[in-house]
Parts: C-alpha cells; structure tokens; sequence
C-alpha cells in the first residue's frame, strides 16, 4: 500500500430557516369512583429546514512522492421535514385502597423526509447548476407505533410500588425517492417498567426505578448516500438498521436535616443495550478513489454496550444558620462501546473519577464559594492499543459578591482550569476571570449591569480525542475577553412578590444559591 498524505483547507457556509411547531394536549374524565380516571394526552410537532450550504475544499495529497491538487467547489441544497404525532389514552381503575390497575394503549406516527441536492459550481455561467447524482438524494422514512399495556400500582404510608410491561409493534417502511426502492421492516418489542419508593422517615428516602425503552435510529443513520462535507471522511447511512432497545436501571437515596441543613445524596445509574447503533470505519485505500486517504463511515447494530455512573454528595453546615456549609462530591463513570474498524471489532472502554469539596458561605450581604475539583480520565480501544490515553483535569475556583450600600452589587470569580496527560501541546492551562457590577431599580424589578468576562483574556480552544483508527487534535477559536452592558425588567411575579428580588447567580441583588 502507498503512503500518503493531504493538506488542505476547508470552508463551508450555511444560510438555512428552522421553522417549528408543536402542541400538548391532556384531556382528562373523573368519575364518581374515587381513583377511577381516563385521559388521553396528545402531542404532535412538525419540524421544517431548509439550508442552502457552500462546500469549498482545496487539497493537495501526495503519493509516492507526487501531488496532485483536487478542488471541490459545492452547493449543499438541503431540506428536510418531520412530523410526529403521539396520543397515549390511560384508564385507571381502583383496586382496592392501596392497590390500582392502569390499562394504556399508546400510538405514535412519525414522517421525516430529506431531500439533498448536490451542485457542482460551472466556471462558464458561474453558477452552480451541474448536479452531482452520486451525492444527490432525496429519502422518506415512515414509522407507525402501536403499544398496549398496563400497570399495578400501590401505594402504602410507608411505601408505594409500580410494575408494569407493554408490547410494543414497530412498522417502519423507508423510501429512496430517487431510485424507487422501498425497504419494510416490523419489529415487536416487551417494555417493561417497575419502581419502587419507601420513605425511611420525613428526611430519609430510597427511590428504585427501571424501565426498558426502544430508540428508532434517525433518518440521518438511514439514509444510504454518501455525504462528501466532511474533509476527513465520508459517511454513508444503512437502511438495515434495526431499532435499539436499552434496560435503565436508577438507584437514589436521599437523606435531609432540617434543623441542621445538613444533607445528603447516593445514587447509581446503569444502562445496557440491545442493537445499539455502532460506527463503522474503513480507510479508503484505493488510489484510484476520489476519497482516497478518507475513512468510510457507516452504522450497524451491535450488543454489550454499557455505561454506569456512581455518585455521591455530602453537604455539611460548618456554621450555624447555614452561614458557611462544607459540600463533598464524588463520581465514578464506567462505560463500554463497540464499534468497527476495517472490519475489525473495537471495544472502547472509558473509566473517570471525580472528587470535589467546596465551601459555601451565604452571609446577609457577602456571598462566597471557593473549591476544587479534579478528574482522572482512562480510555482504552482493543483494535488501536496505541490510541490508550489516561489524562487529568484541574478546577479550583472562587466566586465572591458582596452587596453595597444603594443596592448596588460586585461580584467577580475566578476559575483555574489545568489538563495533563493529552501529549506535548494539547495539555492546557489557563485561568478565567469574570467580574460584573449590577444595581436594581423599580422596586427590585429592572436591573442595570456591565460585566466583563475573561478579564485576563486567556481562554482557550485545544482538544484531542483518539478513536481506533485515529487520533483527532483540534484547534478552534473561543470568543475571550468582552464587555457587556445589559438591562433586564421582569414583569412577572410569583405568590405575590416580584421576581426581580429573586435573583440567580450573576444577577444584582440577593442571590440564590443552589
């Protein structure tokens, strides 16, 4: 095989409307059996866009030694549309005092069509008006949702349970336009949920809740014509996908004070699917390929893939009053996809801890948090060993206000962000620095301020990421420092008060703190 490589630039301008609508309605009937209801609830949205995208890109790719320039000078004609439309009608029939069945039926109907016209630019009438029938398409995508199901509910002083399952058909009928072929696919899938809630005291809670899902791919992953705007590879749909199915399993504990303010929170979630929708890669290596040096991109279904996230959250009052408060958290992240690579299987496997520890003070007119965080990050691809990446973040933080006389507010924070472990010239640090005076009028509803944000004008736009057949290194411009004058008034108020004296993070006046 030659060796090879491609410089180039690349712009691409889009001009594109996104207009949408949508509604919700609920209907709902009591009758005279206390616990005995019937709703039916409906939502429909249609979503249109219409994008008019200039693909220009210049390379020049050299094998064995000689280089030879390719120009491709593009008009994007893009529309899509979808419709959807769900109405799910509930029935809930008492049992007994503490025990009730619920019989649902769900129907759900869904239209996306995508339509791309490729141009190629014409030098002699200076238009783009020679159509380019390999990138070009146009692609529908029906697919009709019928689901019947039901529940057990009970419900207890010191506990209350649900369970329930549902059979789910899926008929999805995908059109080519272009070409006339019609692709049918019918699915049938069992959905079945559970929860469980019981209350150890007022403050001491435990909540168990899993549910099985299925997710439709999108047209997008569908749609088999190749895509050309990305320099690095082209993509290419797969009519064959089958729906993914994914068992959600969520696990909290909660635990309050409320004398002592103290708090706090454990917690787990795992996800597992079944046909999950995995990438697909191939380096191009034909020289005679108009994408050669490209990597051909697709989507198939695979199994095993799994992600789980333990964490944990302490709050704990240092001073009385909840005047200066101690906050701990702690998180570990597990996850394991499959993808494939030149017909190679690649089982990614990323791993992260994270420990935190802040303290928050809520003084009558000062306000203050000062804390830091760091996180450990671990990937590893069984198909590209050499792509194994471990790396560290950094975050220490101050964020302070105080509230002067003629209420007028000062505030200013500082965030300290450090990344190692990425390689020579993609580990950053850099601090960020905001600041902003703001003062309240109208009986605390209009509010006047000038902030600046990135004082010391340091922000900064590196990244790397690895894949199993590549490593991605990306530079890209992040706005820095900027000033801003801004005048909010609300005109709203809540149980009688206005909510320009309710004021978040950021804004003058008495602050909220979550």
């Amino acid at each position: 095989m030659l060796s090879s490589s491609t410089k180039g630039e690349q712009s691409y301008d889009t001009k594109s409307t996104s207009p949408s609508i949508s509604n919700n309605l609920l209907i709902r009937k009591k009758f005279q059996r206390r616990g005995r209801t019937l709703s039916l609830n409906v939502n429909t949205s249609y979503n249109k866009n219409d994008a008019d995208n200039i693909n220009y890109i210049l390379d020049n790719t050299t094998i064995g030694g000689v280089t030879t320039p390719k120009l491709t000078n593009q008009l994007n004609d893009q529309n899509s549309k979808s419709i959807s439309n769900n109405a799910r009608l509930v029935y809930t029939e008492p049992l007994n005092k503490t025990l009730s069945l619920e019989l649902n039926y769900q129907n759900g109907y869904a239209f996306d069509n995508q339509q791309r016209l490729v141009y190629n630019y014409n030098p002699v009438t200076n238009e783009f008006d020679i159509k380019d029938p390999f990138y070009s398409n146009e692609f529908e995508n029906t697919t009709l949702t019928n689901s019947v199901g039901f529940n057990f509910n009970k419900t207890e002083k010191k506990y209350n349970w649900q369970v329930g399952a549902a059979v789910q058909n899926t008929d999805r009928k995908n059109v080519n336009m272009t070409n006339g072929n019609v692709f049918n696919q019918n699915f049938t899938n069992i959905t079945p949920q559970a929860q469980f809630r019981y209350n150890f005291s007022n403050n001491k809670r435990l909540n168990i809740r899993y549910n099985g899902r299925t997710q439709q791919p999108s047209i997008n992953q569908i749609q088999p014509i190749p895509d050309n705007t990305n320099t690095q590879s082209i993509v290419l749909g797969n009519p064959d996908l089958k729906p993914s199915f994914t068992n959600n399993l969520f696990v909290i504990y909660n635990s309050f004070d409320f004398a002592s303010f103290r708090s706090m929170t454990l917690g787990a979630i795992v996800n597992q699917q079944i046909n999950a929708f995995a990438n697909t890669s191939t380096l191009i290596t034909d020289p005679t390929s108009v994408n050669y040096g490209k990597i051909a991109q697709g989507y198939t279904n695979v199994d095993g893939n799994f992600s789980a996230n333990l964490f944990g959250n302490l709050s704990q009052p240092i001073i009385k009053g909840n005047k200066l408060t101690l906050q701990i958290n702690a998180s570990g992240n597990y996850s394991k996809s499959t993808n494939f690579t030149s017909s190679l299987e690649n089982v990614t496997k990323s791993y992260s801890i994270t420990n935190g520890y802040k303290l928050v003070s809520n003084l009558d007119k000062l306000d203050m948090n000062a804390g830091i965080s760091g996180t450990m990050f671990r990937d590893t691809y069984s198909a590209a060993q050499n792509s194994n990446a471990r790396y560290y973040t950094l975050t220490p933080s101050i964020d302070i206000s105080y509230l002067l006389p003629g209420n007028v507010r000062i505030q200013t924070d500082v965030n300290y962000n450090k990344v190692t472990g990425r390689g020579a010239g993609f580990d950053t640090e850099y601090t960020l620095m905001n600041a902003y005076i703001s003062r309240q009028f109208f009986k605390n509803k209009g509010t006047f301020k000038l902030s600046v944000n990135d004082l010391l004008n340091q922000n900064t736009g590196v990244t790397r990421s690895g894949g199993s057949n590549t490593i991605t290194d990306l530079n890209f411009n992040v706005l820095k420092r900027y000033y801003m004058v801004s005048f909010t008034y609300s005109l709203g108020s809540i149980g009688g008060r206005s909510m320009g004296g309710m004021q978040m993070p950021g804004q003058g006046g008495q602050r909220m703190r979550m």
